[in-house]
């Protein structure tokens, strides 16, 4: 959705500088009410309306927050960036610009699990579907205009130091009435699988982005359907540690609008996907385009 770089701009060397400039401002929820979260993420005119009282949190002090002016750049990878909204974490919301740390892990938060998460990876077979460290923010909504929104929209960056050689990795989740909506382009869920979806991330073990994570996606665009039965709508977003509690994975939403959309909900990539191999910094941008895929039933 917001995907700067053309094609010809991201083989022009840029110096790792632009997270440096990015603001983390982390969330107390011992100290603020949730509604600072929900009304950052919600935005401006969203069209939805929060249901006051609705809204919980998961999580510690600085474990959450909300984000500023998110830039990644670095010389010989795509520049990523995403406008203003909330950041949520296995570990520190506030990471270090630099990778200087291969096993990062800004805390250990005890936060425990998510079920629904847990559920999730239960059904899509995944190594584990014991999760903890989870970061969690729900809420419900309702719809202004039903004639003129029946989903929302948003984009994210999921970055991990699991990347690339864990076996049993973090794992991210976002549910509209129940459902995920949140994977990657091949249907997968949103979490890195040793040896199987290196491609899905760029690799900044060598620290090109100036920034801890060790593998961090592209910009991913989410458009989640609301469920046409109900007049009160349920979304949850959830982050956490699976199997263990080591290794931090963070991700970064834009705040939330509502949308119209006559196909299904889904992810599909905001710009160029990471090259596996040697040679080509990039592919034409066009290859890079996928075709919004219908949610499958959950």
């Amino acid at each position: 959705m917001k995907y700067l770089a053309s094609a010809a701009a991201s083989l022009v060397a840029l110096k790792a500088a632009g997270f440096a400039n990015t603001v983390v401002t982390p969330f107390d929820p011992g100290v603020s009410p949730v509604e600072d979260l929900i009304n950052a993420f919600l935005g401006t005119n969203s069209g939805l309306t929060y249901v006051a009282g609705s809204g919980s949190y998961q999580g510690i002090a600085d474990q959450g927050g909300t984000y500023n002016d998110f830039l990644l750049s670095g010389e010989g990878v795509p520049t990523l960036q995403l406008n203003d909204g909330i950041v949520l974490s296995t570990g520190l919301a506030d990471v270090p610009a630099a990778n200087t740390d291969t096993s990062y892990e800004g805390q250990f938060p005890g936060t425990g699990g998510n079920a629904n998460l847990s559920q999730l990876l239960t059904d899509n077979s995944a190594p584990s579907s014991t999760t903890n460290d989870a970061n969690t923010l729900s809420f419900d909504v309702t719809i202004d205009d039903p004639t003129a929104t029946n989903a929302i929209e948003t984009s994210f960056i999921f970055g991990t130091d699991e990347f690339p050689d864990q076996g049993v990795t973090d794992a991210f989740a976002f549910f509209v009435d129940g459902v995920n909506f949140a994977e990657f382009a091949d249907g997968s869920l949103i979490t890195f699988v040793e040896g199987a979806n290196n491609f899905q991330f760029n690799d900044n073990t060598d620290d090109p982005y100036g920034y801890e994570m060790d593998g961090i996606t592209p910009v991913l665009n989410l458009v989640g359907l609301f469920d046409d039965s109900l007049s009160t709508h349920t979304i949850e977003i959830v982050i956490a540690d699976t199997s263990d509690t080591i290794f931090d994975s963070i991700v970064y939403l834009e705040s939330l609008a509502g949308t119209f959309t006559t196909g299904g909900g889904g992810t599909t990539v905001d710009g160029p996907i990471p090259v596996p191999a040697a040679g080509l910094l990039m592919l034409p941008v066009a290859g890079f385009f996928a075709a919004r895929r219908k949610k499958r039933a959950a």
